[in-house]
């Protein structure tokens, strides 16, 4: 079953999780959502690699997804090698798609691959700081992250550091949590 996962600022009202009788807008918040989808209903291989490789992830598709958590603001997920490598087979990019030149002679690595490792990072920032922004959260928000994790995740200590600068500057409690992900099913090594 697929699972992936995403951040969206939406209110209670606007994701249907109010009672029709129920007037208010409820909680505008960021949220981590959740999204799964049924096998029978997988639609990923309908679309043909490379520059729409994501086309298959639409609205319709995301309806079924649940939050996860309330005041996360920034979800980056991306693969990695082992440090130790001396050859990289990854491009520097918060992008996969194990179809890229899966069809070339001889097939790189990554082909229809799972990459060795995810490094995970999330950013989320305490209630009292989201109630005090108010209608204010998702601008205030959106220019502390600014075009931020959209180059190359060689830039991601930097980019981090600034959006903590921005936040503090606004007074915002936030935390940061970093992980790295061994996928163990991956089965492509630089020996390869």
């Amino acid at each position: 079953m697929p699972c992936g996962f995403y951040v969206e600022f939406a209110s209670d009202k606007d994701k249907g999780w109010l009672p029709p009788h129920v007037s208010t807008q409820g909680r505008k918040r960021f949220r981590l959502m959740q999204w799964m989808q049924n096998t029978q209903d997988l639609s990923v291989y309908q679309t043909q690699p490379g520059g729409k490789a994501r086309a298959w992830i639409t609205a319709d598709v995301l309806k079924d997804a649940l939050p996860v958590a309330e005041n996360v603001i920034v979800l980056v997920v991306w693969p990695k090698e082992p440090e130790k490598q001396t050859q990289h087979f990854l491009p520097d990019v918060y992008y996969y798609d194990s179809r890229d030149n899966a069809n070339a002679d001889p097939q790189p690595v990554s082909a229809h691959q799972l990459p060795p490792m995810l490094q995970v990072a999330m950013i989320a920032i305490d209630d009292d700081s989201a109630v005090r922004l108010g209608d204010n959260l998702q601008s205030t928000i959106q220019s502390c992250l600014g075009d931020r994790f959209k180059d190359a995740p060689s830039k991601f200590a930097g980019d981090l550091t600034e959006v903590g600068d921005e936040l503090q500057k606004r007074h915002i409690t936030y935390r940061t949590f970093i992980s790295t992900i061994p996928l163990r099913e991956a089965k492509w090594s630089p020996q390869q």
